[in-house]
């Protein structure tokens, strides 16, 4: 009975041993993965924001549609080169985000264009594990597309709900190990579904939440604007002369009546 107790205590800290080893390698491909995240949403906040703002659109045009969707799939195709491998051929990586987000921001053409483009480079590298993979893709593209029309509703995009989406859908596709040989179900389950979780909700959010300061600012600004026109058209409407001074002392609007007596 003793030597059953010290062989079962052997053979689980030699478990607990193999999974800090699977979680230790998996560090570097993750950090990768979160980083190339969060370089394609800082890139994307940095030019024109077009992306964010569509997410407030019930309907989207098709070309802005096939845009989200193309730079989303390809952003989840790169990350598939990135990957936290068990063996070859059966991997996870990132790509779940920018599928997710896709849909969240594009609707469901971008949704389905974004899944198309993954789910094609997956089959091209192959392996035990394209099967799981492509059900794994198409169920992020759904998810993200059902979840479009929250996100215009509310006119903005929610962190929360995007994580809440990530870790749910991540919670959701544990199935598809059942796909992979017998012999590495229990080791992909073990190894690679912790990073997953991992990856999956912080590269989420960190999409979601650079995207949704980028609509926040994009919205401030409008609302200045409109503020602004607004401010400027009751001055034009009074039949003085009238300026309005700041608190530094600068001029910040004249109406119509006093550009008109001061030309």
């Amino acid at each position: 009975m003793l030597i059953d107790v010290v062989a079962a205590t052997h053979r689980n800290g030699e478990g607990m041993d193999a999974l800090i080893d699977a979680l230790g390698s998996a560090l570097t491909p993750a950090i990768a993965n979160i980083g190339l995240l969060t370089i394609v949403a800082w890139v994307d906040a940095s030019t024109n924001g077009w992306t964010a703002f569509r997410a407030t659109e019930a309907r989207i045009r098709p070309l802005d549609a096939a845009r989200i969707g193309l730079l989303f799939g390809a952003t989840g195709s790169a990350l598939m080169f990135v990957p936290i491998e068990l063996q070859p051929g059966i991997f996870v990586d990132g790509r779940a985000a920018p599928i997710l987000m896709a849909g969240v921001l594009g609707g469901p053409w971008a949704a389905l264009i974004s899944t198309a483009l993954a789910e094609a480079t997956r089959i091209g590298i192959g392996g035990a594990g394209v099967i799981g993979g492509v059900i794994y893709i198409a169920l992020f593209g759904l998810v993200g597309a059902l979840m479009h029309r929250r996100t215009a509703s509310m006119r903005r995009i929610s962190v929360s709900w995007v994580a809440l989406a990530a870790f749910l859908t991540t919670l959701a596709s544990m199935p598809v190990i059942l796909t992979l040989p017998e012999a590495v179900q229990e080791r992909a389950l073990i190894t690679l579904w912790p990073a997953l979780f991992c990856v999956n909700i912080l590269g989420a959010s960190i999409l979601a939440g650079m995207l949704s300061l980028d609509l926040t600012r994009r919205n401030l600004t409008a609302e200045l604007r409109i503020s602004r026109d607004a401010t400027q058209r009751v001055l034009d409407s009074l039949p003085m002369e009238c300026a309005v001074i700041g608190p530094t002392g600068e001029i910040e609007y004249v109406n119509a009546g006093w550009k008109a007596f001061h030309q």
